[in-house]
């Protein structure tokens, strides 16, 4: 079966279900499983029965293992497209042209790090000539 079209009223407790209206747990407790056993093991098809019935706010707790394992792809989905976006603002963010102030502060701090490690290795080098033995 195809779906269409799935609503819930609210205030009657009733699906409309492609046009036809329905008890909300016949179609919880009876069609849902229909639906899902009818797809065999197809996810694909599970996938766009869940996410319908879901959207609906109809309940999954008569397919457990199909709803989990739904809510699980659609979690990592999720998961990878915020990662792609993470790394999509990352890489926007290295490849756009610094300002002069950013470039200058950049070799500011590249030249107070060299100093640093200049001065590091001539104390090193005053006390390796000091304490030598030969």
């Amino acid at each position: 079966m195809q779906i269409n079209s799935l609503t819930l009223n609210n205030d009657t407790d009733e699906v409309t279900l492609n046009g036809q209206p329905l008890a909300r747990e016949y179609v919880e407790t009876i069609l849902l499983p229909l639906m899902i056993l009818e797809c065999g093991k197809n996810e694909t098809r599970q996938a766009r029965v869940l996410a319908a019935f879901d959207e609906a706010g109809l309940s999954l707790d008569e397919v457990p293992s199909a709803a989990r394992a739904w809510r699980y792809s659609v979690r990592v989905a999720e998961e990878e497209r915020q990662r792609a976006a993470e790394a999509y603002r990352r890489n926007q963010e290295i490849m756009r042209p610094k300002s002069e102030r950013e470039k200058a502060q950049k070799a500011k701090d590249q030249a107070e790090r060299d100093a640093k490690i200049a001065e590091h290795f001539a104390e090193v080098a005053a006390a390796s000539r000091g304490s030598s033995s030969w």
